[in-house]
């Protein structure tokens, strides 16, 4: 019971003192970075650009997807893998470093 009265007590008189943040202005990237979206399903199954993918020609056809975004003036792709939280993670890891081999930046997110 003290203890909560002091820190009731610390809080009140806390709550009106500025507070000692750095205010920092990040940079804004003006070159848009070109993503290629692989989903992966619950049943392990892989699209790129809305296109099934069998896991054998996952190299291949992710090459060509990353290739066809790349630009000149910014040359690493971002792959950004959304993973069924069903799915098995060996699956997600095969195509996180098929998209390492090329190059690629990977992002994983699992719904």
């Amino acid at each position: 019971m003290r203890y909560s009265l002091l820190l009731l007590l610390f809080f009140f008189s806390c709550r009106d003192c500025p507070p000692d943040v750095l205010h920092v202005k990040i940079p804004e990237s003006h070159s848009p970075r070109k993503n290629v979206l692989v989903v992966i399903t619950s049943t392990d199954k892989i699209y790129i650009k809305d296109k099934e993918v069998p896991l054998p020609q996952l190299d291949s056809i992710l090459k060509i997807a990353i290739d066809s975004t790349r630009d000149r003036s910014f040359d690493s792709a971002r792959v950004i893998i959304n993973a069924d939280t069903a799915s098995h993670y060996g699956v997600v890891y095969n195509v996180s470093r098929a998209a390492k081999r090329i190059g690629a930046m990977v992002v994983i997110n699992v719904r």
